[in-house]
């Protein structure tokens, strides 16, 4: 049997140039909340959120 590595991730956020609001955008926002859940589901437990804001 395989020894298991755990997964590690680096998650990244564009800010679209369309957005032209200053900080963070809703779509940051949601790009966060939407990876953060694809790494619950995948098992990956090790990750760093990194955006444009």
């Amino acid at each position: 049997m395989k020894n298991k590595q755990p997964k590690k991730a680096a998650l990244y956020c564009r800010l679209s140039v369309d957005d032209g609001r200053m900080g963070e955008s809703v779509s940051i926002g949601s790009q966060k909340i939407l990876l953060e859940q694809y790494c619950k589901d995948h098992a990956i437990d090790n990750y760093e959120v990194y955006d444009d804001a």
